[in-house]
């Protein structure tokens, strides 16, 4: 895209706002349907990676963290990191033996939380994203009793199929797994440093959402300026989740 008009920054702003705008809605409009999954959820905790409640005895918000739950969980955020056992250890405050070589040590009984929700979808598409902004610390997925998949990450959003499983009908139940300390990480996966951090508290921290839509799917969309020469750049990216060859844009 480019525009040729006059040089100047305020106009130049408005115009690349407009356009954004424009290029990110036109191609969407009538095809996606976003379902929010924010507000209250039902939580609970384990200490196996595969124990899920049998029932959940808490409510908590999302987006928001575990220790914002409902009765409150005893001992949320109990972790300590090797970063603040190795800084302990400079101190004089813990002996050398006191280092470890894996995260950290966990100071609390349980090693995963459990959040459940219900919802219902209003219309009927070829394609079924869950997307998950941000949570913490690793991120697992079911729909109605299946996986649909796992997202390690912390700090980036996790995207999930769950075109298979999910109810075009009736009531979905969505349970989300996430890890309830960095120890439950594998080793590589970031989760931050911080040598004075004494907290590190889980949950699904960001949005939720359900994402409905027909192929092709836009899954992102970029936006570059080129000020000196008053251009943007737009670049989009599509996936086709369907077997048959989707129609062209």
């Amino acid at each position: 895209m480019r525009y040729n008009g006059p040089d100047n920054t305020g106009g130049f702003i408005v115009r690349f706002a407009l356009i954004f705008a424009l290029a990110l809605a036109a191609p969407l409009a009538g095809q996606r349907i976003t379902v929010p999954l924010d507000g209250q959820w039902n939580i609970d905790e384990s200490v196996s990676l595969n124990e899920t409640p049998a029932s959940f005895r808490h409510t908590v918000p999302v987006p928001g963290m575990a220790n914002l739950a409902a009765p409150p969980f005893p001992d949320v955020d109990l972790f300590d990191s090797r970063e603040i056992i190795n800084n302990r250890v400079r101190k004089g405050v813990l002996p050398e033996s006191a280092i470890v070589t894996n995260a950290g040590i966990s100071r609390q009984k349980r090693n995963y939380f459990w959040y459940e929700k219900r919802f219902r979808v209003p219309a009927r598409k070829e394609v079924a994203i869950l997307k998950i902004n941000k949570a913490q610390f690793g991120t697992a997925v079911w729909l109605n009793g299946r996986k649909s998949g796992e997202h390690l990450s912390c700090f980036t959003a996790g995207y999930f199929n769950v075109t298979d499983a999910i109810d075009w009908n009736g009531e979905n139940r969505l349970v989300v797994r996430v890890g309830a300390h960095p120890g439950v990480l594998p080793e590589g996966i970031p989760a931050g440093t911080d040598f004075e951090k004494l907290k590190w508290t889980p949950g699904i921290y960001d949005s939720v959402s359900l994402l409905l839509g027909d192929n092709p799917i836009i899954e992102t969309v970029q936006v570059a300026p080129r000020i000196k020469s008053s251009e943007i750049i737009v670049e989009t990216k599509l996936r086709n989740y369907g077997a048959a060859r989707a129609a062209e844009l």
